[in-house]
Formats: C-alpha cells, sequence, structure tokens
C-alpha cells in the first residue's frame, strides 16, 4: 500500500474514534431506571418459628432504605431498614395488610411503595375435613391435620365423644410422624349408647431435638343427640 493512502486511511480511523468519543460524551451516562419495589408476595410466618425474608427492588440509585409506610407486620417481625430483611417469630396466626416503602440515595430520593398481605399461620393446624355427624349406630367424621413448619412432628391425635354426664368414647387415634410441609386426612368414628354428645379432636405434634410441643384443637359447636 502506498504510503499517501495509508496516512488518508489511519486519518479516517482517528476521526471515526474521535467523533464515537464526542457522541458518547453528549449522550452522558445512562439514566437509571425507574425505582421499584419487584416484591410481589411474601412466604406465610409460622406462629412461633423463626421466620426470615428478604424485600426486593430495583431501578434507582442504591443504597435503599426500608419501611413500614402503613400498617403493622405481624407481632413479633420486624423490618430491617437498610436490607429490606423481615424477621423475627410471629407471635399467633391472624392477617395483616401493610403498606411497604423503598427510598434510594438519589438527590433528591425517589421513593416506591407496594401493598402487601401477610398471614401468619398456626404451626400445627386442624380443621374438620367432614364434620361429625350422627348416623346409624354413632358418630363418625374426619380432620385434616397440616405440618406447615421445617420440623417433622412426632404426632398424636385423639377424638372423643363426651355426653351429658361427662363420660368420653373413643371415636379414633392415631400417632404418626407428620412430615413438614405436609397434611393428613384421618377418619373416626365408633358405635355410641344412646346420649347427647360433644365431639373433642387434639392433636399435639412434639419436636423432641428442640424440645418444642405444639397443640391444636376442635370441638364441635352444638350437642350432637343420639336418641
Amino acid at each position: 500500500m502506498r504510503r499517501g493512502v495509508a496516512c488518508v486511511l489511519c486519518a479516517a480511523s482517528w476521526a471515526v474514534l474521535i467523533c464515537a468519543g464526542w457522541a458518547q460524551e453528549q449522550s452522558g451516562p445512562t439514566a437509571p431506571t425507574a425505582l421499584a419495589i419487584v416484591t410481589e408476595s411474601v412466604p406465610q410466618p409460622v406462629a412461633h418459628t423463626h421466620y426470615d425474608f428478604r424485600l426486593l427492588a430495583q431501578g434507582g440509585t442504591p443504597p435503599y432504605t426500608w419501611k413500614v409506610a402503613k400498617g403493622d407486620l405481624p407481632p413479633g417481625l420486624h423490618l430491617d431498614e437498610k436490607t429490606g430483611m423481615i424477621t423475627g417469630i410471629a407471635e399467633k396466626k391472624g392477617e395483616v395488610r401493610l403498606t411497604i416503602a423503598v427510598t434510594d440515595s438519589a438527590e433528591p430520593p425517589h421513593t416506591a411503595q407496594r401493598e402487601l398481605t401477610l398471614t401468619s399461620v398456626s404451626a400445627l393446624q386442624l380443621e374438620w375435613q367432614r364434620n361429625p355427624v350422627l348416623e346409624s349406630d354413632g358418630i363418625y367424621g374426619s380432620v385434616k391435620v397440616g405440618n406447615p413448619s421445617k420440623d417433622p412432628y412426632d404426632l398424636t391425635f385423639i377424638v372423643v365423644a363426651v355426653n351429658q354426664i361427662g363420660k368420653a368414647f373413643a371415636l379414633g387415634y392415631q400417632h404418626f410422624t407428620l412430615l413438614p410441609q405436609a397434611a393428613q386426612a384421618i377418619p373416626f368414628g365408633a358405635s355410641l349408647p344412646l346420649g347427647t354428645y360433644i365431639v373433642h379432636a387434639d392433636a399435639v405434634g412434639e419436636i423432641a431435638a428442640k424440645d418444642v410441643i405444639r397443640r391444636a384443637q376442635l370441638q364441635t359447636p352444638k350437642p350432637l343427640v343420639k336418641e
């Protein structure tokens, strides 16, 4: 290649680089995206069990500052304003609705909000799957027992029918390991003499390694009369 042509090409290359650099300088740094809370829902806290969950945000100018703008977290849970972590031990079951706010470090700062619902559940769940009913010779029904925690339960379940003079008749008994995040249906029933009965169902879950006992109970709201 001749020297003159090489010089022309070199000059052209430098011109392209200079123009590109000038264009980048004129456009300036990329503007941050809008600040937003990207967490749409939170896991259910289990009563009397340790809980931790991190709220997430994007956009704006980190670092962020978090707060509860409206409402309250379930009793026993707390929000770390620097990390967005919700931690603690929920004291009881129940549902709360609240508004979480996050603020970035821009000048002036930007703020984003999101409404969330936290539903704390019982550590041991017990509900009628089939309400106790009178049949030809006795009382029959079923319950569902659930373990929403992260620990297996050594579970004992018993259901009795107590008559008008306080005498109890066994309708069912079970003893088994109830695995974490699991539920099981338990049918029960037995023939009974004539009388008026209230049905009581009791479940006890033991976590031997932690020396912890969980309890749940059910009772029929009205007497069942076998005539």
